[in-house]
């Protein structure tokens, strides 16, 4: 069966959120309760912790508010999330293509991999794992979406991954731009070490609260989401968060994604930066990049994490 996909037409749903219903709590890093702000953006508080540094939505939407957000429509969406999806599939499934492959180099499995993505959408990334001839599972909460995986052929789990159920393993999990959602993030890290094969990684992509683009654009920073993004992490941060959980990280860099012109056009637009668009005409007309992919750098940070070994 084909996969969901959206219309252009079809107009955007909106999510009943309570935006009322939010708690304040301790560095989810450390458990510090003292804080400094850093940015006050649409009527939230990005603040960080005095004791280590982390960066986070405090106070911040309830667990059940911010399911609700993932459970129906994020993949639709015009308040939260993303519009019509899977209309930049090619793209996107360069994206995971590029992300999978550059892990493969840390990756050395011995049985045949199960893979599971976390947070799986319209399923780009399991076509990925499928190509490379590994057994593909994924959580998504979109009952919906989740549906049309199973049809697919695809082992889906529809639970947060706190909640997860079973007696598998895995040899590569990934969580691409995932972590920075999540809630109880030493109870998430618990459950991915409990999940992973010996052998296997772990491999994340998550916004960058140090990229120069954040620098540079400070509360503007297109990564500032603070209904959805709650936490903001560094390689510092990152490498505190696996370390406290039983992993070692053993591979970081800069990452970024696949887009055309048509979709940086329509990013540029959606983020206020609309004025650089002759910019951009210029310059892809000069150098020959009109219906071409490029690869630009979007202010994440791509990790692979490992379990630590025993001495």
């Amino acid at each position: 069966m084909n996969p969901i996909v959206a219309k252009p037409s079809t107009p955007a749903r909106t999510t009943q959120m309570d935006l009322s219903n939010t708690e304040k709590l301790c560095c989810p890093l450390c458990n510090n309760p003292e804080t400094n702000l850093k940015y006050h953006i649409q009527s939230w508080n990005i603040v960080e912790c005095c004791s280590c540094g982390f960066v986070y939505v405090n106070p911040r939407l309830v667990r059940s508010e911010l399911l609700k957000i993932y459970t129906s429509n994020y993949f639709d969406n015009k308040e939260v999330g993303y519009y019509h999806y899977t209309e930049n599939k090619n793209l996107r499934k360069a994206n995971f293509t590029k992300w999978v492959k550059n892990a493969l180099p840390f990756f050395t499995p011995s049985s045949p991999t199960k893979a599971l993505d976390v947070g799986c959408a319209a399923g780009y990334c399991l076509d990925v794992f499928r190509e490379l001839q590994w057994k593909a599972y994924g959580i998504e909460l979109d009952k919906d979406l989740a549906a049309s995986l199973r049809q697919q052929g695809y082992y889906i789990f529809d639970t947060p991954l706190t909640t997860l159920t079973t007696t598998e393993k895995f040899g590569f999990i990934s969580l691409f731009d995932v972590i920075e959602h999540l809630t109880d993030l030493q109870a998430n890290m618990a459950m991915l070490h409990s999940l992973l094969e010996d052998d296997g990684i772990v491999v994340l992509v998550t916004p960058n609260y140090q990229s120069w683009q954040r620098r540079l654009f400070q509360k503007k920073w297109f990564q500032f989401k603070p209904i959805e993004h709650i936490n903001y992490f560094t390689r510092s941060s990152l490498t505190q968060l696996a370390e406290s959980t039983g992993f070692s990280v053993v591979h970081t860099k800069r990452s970024g994604q696949f887009c055309d012109l048509p979709f940086l056009e329509n990013r540029l637009k959606k983020y206020h930066f609309g004025f650089l668009l002759p910019f951009f005409h210029l310059v892809t007309r000069l150098l020959g990049l009109n219906g071409k992919n490029l690869y630009i750098d979007t202010a994440s940070l791509y990790v692979v994490l490992k379990k630590k070994r025993i001495a």
